[in-house]
Parts: C-alpha cells; sequence; structure tokens
C-alpha cells in the first residue's frame, strides 16, 4: 500500500476507441524505429486493425510494446507480431490503482472551479 499512498489524485479518462488506438500503436512504432530499433514494422502493420480493435489503453499498449522489445532483445531479433502478440497476452487488463470503493470518486468532480481558483 505504500505505492497507493502516493497517489495523491486519479484522474478518470475515457477508454480510447479504435481510432485512437491505432494512433497510439502507430506512435509507440515510430518511436522505435526514430530509435533504429529492429522492427518487422509491415508484419505489425498488416495487423494494425486487429491491434486497434483491441481494447487497450495507451498504459497497456506500452506495456505490450515494451514487452515485445525485451522478448525480441532476448532472441537478438527484430520486433515482430511472434513477440507481439504473446506481450499483449500478459498485459493487465485494468491499469486503475488503487481497486476498492473509492475508485469512482471524481466522477462528479467540477475540475473546471477547481481550475479556476487563483492560487
Amino acid at each position: 500500500m505504500s505505492f497507493g499512498s502516493r497517489i495523491q489524485v486519479a484522474l478518470p479518462y475515457p477508454a480510447p476507441d479504435p481510432a485512437s488506438r491505432r494512433r497510439i500503436w502507430q506512435n509507440f512504432l515510430n518511436v522505435l524505429v526514430s530509435e533504429d530499433e529492429r522492427v518487422d514494422l509491415d508484419g505489425i502493420t498488416a495487423r494494425m486493425e486487429d491491434l486497434a480493435r483491441r481494447e487497450m489503453n495507451g498504459w497497456q499498449i506500452r506495456n505490450a510494446i515494451t514487452t515485445a522489445r525485451r522478448l525480441a532483445a532476448s532472441e537478438k531479433a527484430a520486433i515482430a507480431w511472434a513477440h507481439l502478440e504473446p506481450a499483449i497476452s500478459v498485459v493487465p487488463e485494468t491499469t486503475r490503482f488503487p481497486h476498492n470503493e473509492h475508485d469512482n470518486v471524481l466522477t462528479d468532480f467540477d475540475f473546471d472551479s477547481f481550475l479556476a481558483v487563483e492560487r
């Protein structure tokens, strides 16, 4: 619980839609390419519609990419669908923390009033 005690505000946000997920996947792949990471871009891009349909948020997508990157590095291979597919299967289904009765405490919070307060 020591990690939970450091979280002061949890902001709810809507899950990304398929078009947003497609952009998130593409952005992460572009970063890998820009860092001269070996990536089977054609093979992964061919499955982009499948990736966009999976209900994942940006944190989960990032973790899947990171896991696939490590799997590929352990084989001294380019990051490919063969690394990404199992990586997706081990990403946690949820990223909200903590999971308790207070999870929805900010759903009715008036952020506009909060931001309008002079500091």
